[in-house]
């Protein structure tokens, strides 16, 4: 399956929103229909059987008639196709056969103008998109709450059994889509710092089996139950 770029500003250019739908239509086929080169093969028939519309020709043939080239033997050719696909160093087999099609047309100077640096193949944006993903990623790396140096701000709860429970609770915040705000963190630290360690494992370990988004106070805790929590050290 053939791919090409399409830009994401197309229906907000101002001679694109003066089409009518059916030309709006009609224009987008006619990106997506034209061969590699921009070269359509005019076939209005095949057009309204896919479209589902009935087509005036020589209307189209005035509405865009600075963006296409009529040529000999039933094809057009869409003016900007190969400088909006291609950059002028492309090496790629895609853009060499382009070349020769047109050239064979007779066109390819004419359209050829406006060849700048682009992308060479799908593969090169595909590249770019990654590192921009990366370096989202990596944003959101660095807004992630820190769990420890968070709990070195309080003394009462930098223990290895606390860390472990507010690791759990971090896990079990970003599993639900509802992920810790630095300012919930502060919020919820100062709390279970005037709880103290065991009652906030407790508030932890209820929310999560609870299935709740925040957490809240125990109440005081039976002798029975205090030989069940983790031992503190």
């Amino acid at each position: 399956m053939a791919k090409r770029f399409i830009s994401t500003e197309l229906f907000n250019e101002r001679w694109f929103q003066d089409l009518s739908i059916e030309h709006k239509l009609f224009w987008v086929y006619l990106l997506l229909s034209c061969n590699h080169a921009g070269i359509w093969n005019v076939n209005f028939r095949l057009a309204e059987f896919q479209l589902g519309i009935k087509l005036d020709i020589e209307k189209i043939k005035d509405i865009f008639q600075d963006k296409i080239t009529i040529l000999p033997k039933e094809k057009w050719c869409i003016n900007k196709f190969l400088s909006f696909q291609y950059s002028s160093n492309n090496k790629s087999k895609a853009f060499l056969s382009a070349k020769e099609i047109l050239k064979k047309e007779n066109i390819f100077q004419r359209v050829s103008k406006g060849l700048g640096k682009g992308y060479q193949t799908l593969k090169d944006i595909d590249k770019d998109i990654d590192k921009d993903i990366d370096k989202d990623i990596d944003k959101d790396i660095d807004k992630e709450p820190n769990k420890e140096s968070d709990v070195k701000n309080y003394k009462t709860l930098n223990n290895s059994e606390f860390i472990k429970s507010w690791d759990n609770w971090i896990t079990y915040r970003k599993e639900i889509k509802h992920s810790l705000t630095p300012a919930t963190i502060a919020s919820q630290l100062k709390k279970f710092s005037k709880w103290g360690v065991i009652k906030a494992i407790q508030a932890i370990e209820n929310s999560i089996n609870n299935g709740y988004q925040g957490v809240f106070e125990p109440k005081d805790i039976d002798v029975e139950d205090r030989d069940n929590l983790p031992e503190i050290k």
